[in-house]
Order: structure tokens, then sequence, then C-alpha cells
């Protein structure tokens, strides 16, 4: 939701959100949700994406990491399944995934989530 809030400013100057405003988008499309990033978290990441795009990286540090295509559709589809969890479970499920596929690429690690 951040990287889609910081593109649509990125796009249209007059959208560009506050981290507060981008905290009450993330409540509006998971209500119930405990788990919520800080407002200076969201800031934090929105600097990043910032400074990334000034020097014309704009790719997220995740993607640089070469994973195959793969890898990276599963962690997006489980991240879909499960909107309220992130971390440690959706690489557990991306892993059971995987090896259930047999496809569990090599050197996987959990620095890849």
């Amino acid at each position: 939701i951040i990287q889609e809030c910081f593109g649509r400013g990125v796009e249209t100057s007059s959208d560009k959100l506050s981290a507060g405003e981008i905290v009450e988008i993330i409540q509006e499309r998971f209500p119930g949700l405990y788990r919520i990033p800080a407002e200076s978290t969201i800031a934090t990441t929105i600097s990043s994406m910032y400074q990334m795009q000034k020097k014309g990286d704009g790719t997220p540090a995740r993607q640089r990491r070469n994973l195959p295509d793969d890898v990276l559709d599963e962690i997006r589809s489980m991240m879909q399944q499960y909107p309220g969890r992130t971390g440690a479970f959706i690489e557990a499920k991306v892993k059971e995934r995987l090896q259930q596929e047999g496809e569990l690429p090599r050197g996987y690690n959990r620095d890849l989530v």
C-alpha cells in the first residue's frame, strides 16, 4: 500500500500523501487489523523510496536480490492471501509451498523475505 501511495504521488504531485494519511488508508482497507505500521515507520519508508528515486534506482531493495520470478510471485500471492500477516509467517508459507512443489531455490534462506 505504501508503494502504491508513493507511486501515485510520483505520477501526480497533488496526490502525495502523508504518513498519517497512509495509515488511514491501511485502516480503511483492512478494518480490524491491529498490526499497522507506525507513522514514523511509514515516513522512513517513504523517505528511502524518495532517495532511491533521486538516485535513479526505483527498484526496492528486496527485488535487487535476484530472486527468481516464481519466488517473488509466490511471496506476493501469500501477502495477498494473508494481508494481516508478514515476516516469518509469510516466509514459512512460501517455503512450505515451494517445498511441496519441489522448487525451493538453491540457497533459499530467511534473508529472502
